[in-house]
């Protein structure tokens, strides 16, 4: 993810694929198929951990927004 924050040409392209993911080339598809994955894999990270500890309600209610916000984005359903 920091990555992708230091690099203007990739927020460009992730701001595309979260758009519409059905129009993109094969190639660009693969590569937001694979930060999609990521980007859920660390999301589910978070939400595990913070169930299996005792954080916060707020904490929780942070990561479970995140994860709702990114599903409701074109692309990622079109994923």
């Amino acid at each position: 993810m920091e990555v992708l924050l230091a690099n203007p040409e990739l927020i460009a392209r992730y701001g595309k694929d979260v758009q519409m993911y059905e129009d993109l080339p094969n190639e660009e598809r693969l590569w937001a198929a694979m930060l999609f994955q990521r980007m859920f894999r660390a999301m589910e990270q978070q939400l595990m951990h913070s169930n299996n500890s005792h954080k916060e309600k707020v904490y929780f209610e942070a990561v479970e927004k995140t994860i709702l916000e990114m599903l409701s984005l074109p692309g990622v359903q079109q994923w």
